[in-house]
């Protein structure tokens, strides 16, 4: 990187590592809807990032670890955040609603890796949280409910 490039990729890495940790933190809180929405911003930043770098030089070795898990985090959130709007609705008395929710978690929680491509580990929130929009679909389906053409979202 060259003159004010280097301060314009540190600028945009180091406010999307800041943006990442509250995200993280917010997580932790239980506050899905704000994490969801700074992790989104981390990611933005991230990306800037890397358009000032010269055909890619500095980011793959600098900000690619901190690129996937922000993209985990942010699909993981996805994840979350449809499964309680579907779990919503589904105390609403709307299990087609729910159902469609609950299959659109289960796609999004199904492709999560982790930054070496695997399998989140069997113990780790995210396959908990997996086995649990599974077991609500699989109730769901085995009472004959059928999903939604397109699920109501708040």
């Amino acid at each position: 990187l060259q003159g004010s490039f280097e301060a314009g990729f540190k600028a945009h890495y180091y406010y999307a590592d800041h943006l990442h940790r509250l995200g993280a933190k917010l997580l932790r809180e239980c506050n899905f809807r704000e994490a969801k929405m700074r992790m989104g911003q981390a990611r933005d930043q991230l990306d800037k990032s890397g358009k000032l770098c010269h055909d890619g030089y500095f980011a793959p070795g600098v900000a690619h670890g901190f690129r996937l898990r922000t993209w985990h985090a942010d699909d993981y959130l996805t994840g979350v955040l449809a499964y309680q709007d579907g779990y919503d609705l589904w105390q609403q008395r709307k299990p087609e609603e729910a159902l469609a929710l609950f299959q659109h978690a289960d796609e999004v929680l199904g492709k999560l890796r982790t930054p070496q491509n695997r399998r989140p580990a069997a113990d780790s929130e995210e396959a908990k949280m997996l086995a649990e929009v599974r077991r609500m679909i699989n109730f769901l389906e085995g009472a004959g409910i059928r999903p939604a053409a397109e699920p109501e979202t708040e």
